[in-house]
């Protein structure tokens, strides 16, 4: 007699969708981050329209938080674990006010840039706090994910140090980080339910 011994059977959803959210997402990220450096460069600088960099920012924020989102209900299906279903709305809520934060200080005014700037850089560390719980809590989900689970609980538990740490830690790890997340989740969502062990 064949036996399941991993957890109770569930009808789960397809999570296609919000495999390919957070691959748009990671895709836009990638492009934002090398219009933000060509901003920088004077020779690059002027031929970027100013719109760029806010747009690239909204096309890669909405898909990730979606995909982030929806993470909650594929934990629920998958695992029957439900320790994240606040944290996960709190990340998605925070990381999209970081970002509109981050469009608005883009087009203030000079006496406007140190009250946005600080509250950017406070935002940063609610969110920088919550992705280490979400890590730390994301270990704890009965079963590997496709293998997955430890890469990326280890993401988002290294990426806010790095933030903190910034002189000690290049940006360009911080990024690669943040964008191995976002494809580490993309790859969670597209491998589907986790094959669950059965002895005879």
């Amino acid at each position: 007699m064949i036996q399941d011994t991993g957890s109770r059977a569930m009808q789960t959803r397809d999570f296609s969708l919000a495999g390919w959210a957070a691959a748009v997402g990671a895709l836009f990220f990638v492009a934002e981050i090398v219009t933000s450096f060509m901003a920088q460069m004077p020779q690059y600088g002027d031929l970027l329209p100013r719109f760029s960099w806010p747009v690239l920012l909204a096309l890669h924020i909405l898909p990730a938080s979606y995909a982030t989102w929806l993470l909650r209900a594929y934990l629920g299906d998958n695992y029957d674990f439900h320790k994240l279903d606040r944290v996960i709305p709190a990340m998605v809520v925070a990381g999209l006010l970081s970002g509109v934060v981050s469009i608005a200080s883009q087009y203030a005014g000079v006496e406007n840039n140190l009250g946005l700037g600080a509250l950017r850089f406070a935002l940063g560390l609610v969110v920088g706090g919550l992705s280490v719980g979400f890590g730390y809590i994301l270990l704890s989900v009965p079963g590997s994910m496709n293998g997955l689970k430890k890469p990326l609980a280890i993401m988002h538990l290294a990426a806010p140090p790095c933030f903190l740490v910034i002189v000690l830690a290049p940006v360009g790890l911080l990024l690669l980080l943040l964008l191995a997340s976002e494809i580490l989740l993309a790859l969670v969502f597209f491998a589907g339910e986790e094959a669950q062990p059965e002895f005879v």
